[in-house]
C-alpha cells in the first residue's frame, strides 16, 4: 500500500499533536507533516504532494480560508477549526471539525476518508 502523506496546520502545539496521535490510531501507512503557520504550509504544499489536509483556520500569519487556494483540488481538506461552520464563507467540498475535537468523530471521518479515496 502507498504510503499517503498528510498535511496538519495548525499554530497550537497541543492541537497538532493531538491530531498526530489520532492519525496514528488509524494504523494507516501515513506520512505526516506540521506546519504551524501559514508560510509554513504553502512552502510544503509547494514541495511535496499531500493526499490529505486538516487545517485550523485561524492562524498567526494568513487566515485558513487563504490557504484554501493553494491546495489542489483533488485533496481532500478537513477544516479543524474553533469557529462556527456559518462564521465561514467556504465554497468547495471540505469537511468541517469543529473544536473542541470530539476523538471519535473525526476517527471515523478520517476512516472514511482515506478509506475511500484510493488515489490519496
Amino acid at each position: 500500500m502507498k504510503t499517503k502523506t498528510v498535511l496538519i496546520i495548525d499554530d497550537e502545539i497541543e492541537n497538532r499533536k493531538l491530531l498526530k496521535i489520532i492519525l496514528k490510531k488509524l494504523d494507516i501507512n501515513l506520512n505526516i507533516l506540521e506546519a504551524e503557520n501559514a508560510s509554513q504550509a504553502l512552502d510544503i504544499l509547494k514541495t511535496i504532494p499531500v493526499s490529505l489536509v486538516l487545517l485550523d483556520i485561524l492562524l498567526p500569519d494568513m487566515n485558513g480560508v487563504q490557504i484554501l487556494k493553494s491546495i489542489k483540488k483533488d485533496v481532500t481538506v478537513i477544516i479543524v477549526t474553533a469557529l462556527e461552520k456559518d462564521e465561514l464563507e467556504l465554497e468547495g467540498r471540505y469537511i468541517f471539525v469543529q473544536k473542541p475535537i470530539n476523538v471519535q468523530n473525526l476517527i471515523k471521518i478520517l476512516k472514511e476518508t482515506l478509506s475511500k479515496d484510493e488515489n490519496i
